[in-house]
């Protein structure tokens, strides 16, 4: 999941953009903190989906390992920002990349999400149901 500087590509889009084709019954949840985020891998073979906040929250972040590399670029387009460079393992040579986590990334993703909410793309969900309890109870990983 890391690459040569230590880094993990994430990408944030609408939990209604999500769709798993296989093994959703297999989709577990944990979260480090009894409030913190929810952290989304597969029982059967612990692959890392991604993070979300709740059910109400239209966001999820999807760990680059879980969409087929081949289709990764085709399906999602360019990277748009490459953040928190201050933690990587030597000189990164990523393109546009940040030391920090600038204002304008910070402002484009606060308007993505205000218009995702408004739009309702929380639903449908394959981490909620629709009364909006997650799919799997989460692990609470300090118990």
């Amino acid at each position: 999941m890391l690459d040569a500087f230590g880094g993990t590509e994430l990408f944030q889009m609408p939990q209604s953009q999500l769709t798993i084709q296989q093994g959703h019954d297999k989709l577990q949840s944990m979260r480090l903190t009894e409030k913190g985020l929810l952290r989304w891998y597969t029982s059967c073979c612990n692959t890392v989906v991604g993070n979300t906040v709740n059910a109400k929250m239209p966001f999820v972040g999807v760990i680059h390992t879980f969409i087929d590399e081949a289709d990764r670029d085709k399906v999602l387009g360019p990277v748009k920002a490459v953040v928190q460079t201050q933690y990587a393992k030597g000189a990164p040579d990523y393109p546009k990349h940040s030391a920090k986590f600038p204002l304008g990334v910070t402002l484009r993703l606060v308007g993505q999400l205000l218009l995702w909410k408004l739009q309702g793309k929380q639903k449908p969900s394959a981490f909620f149901s629709d009364d909006g309890r997650p799919v799997s109870k989460p692990v609470i990983a300090s118990e």
